[in-house]
């Protein structure tokens, strides 16, 4: 039993040692987080925050950030990504209701359910 407890205690000692860390930051940005990704093609979705709290979509791909919102939007936040790079989000609007889009090359499409009072798109 002593044995078996010991090369545990190795294993995950080793795994541990393994991992590396990366700290990501939106230039300019009091907060940054990924959120989805990456997908095959190494693409990383999330949000930043500006100086006046507000929180915006991002895009990281080759350590290169894009920054997204809806017309509208008073704050974004991607769900998912897809291989071929469609994001699924929701973003909030100045009315404070909720609704669900995809962006497909730069094209946002609203996703809103009929008569519902808002809509979050997860996937």
């Amino acid at each position: 039993m002593t044995v078996l407890m010991i090369s545990v205690a190795f294993a995950t000692a080793s795994i541990t040692l393994a991992q590396t860390y990366t700290t990501i930051d939106y230039p300019g940005a009091i907060a940054t987080t990924l959120d989805g990704g990456p997908n095959p093609e190494g693409t990383n979705i999330g949000t930043w925050t500006d100086t006046a709290g507000v929180v915006h979509g991002l895009v990281l791909k080759d350590r290169v950030f894009t920054s997204f919102d809806p017309p509208g939007s008073t704050a974004t936040t991607p769900n998912w990504i897809s291989p071929q790079e469609v994001i699924v989000a929701g973003y909030v609007d100045s009315t404070g209701a909720n609704h669900g889009f995809a962006m497909d090359n730069g094209q946002y499409t609203t996703i809103d359910f009929p008569g519902a009072a808002g809509t979050i798109s997860l996937a």
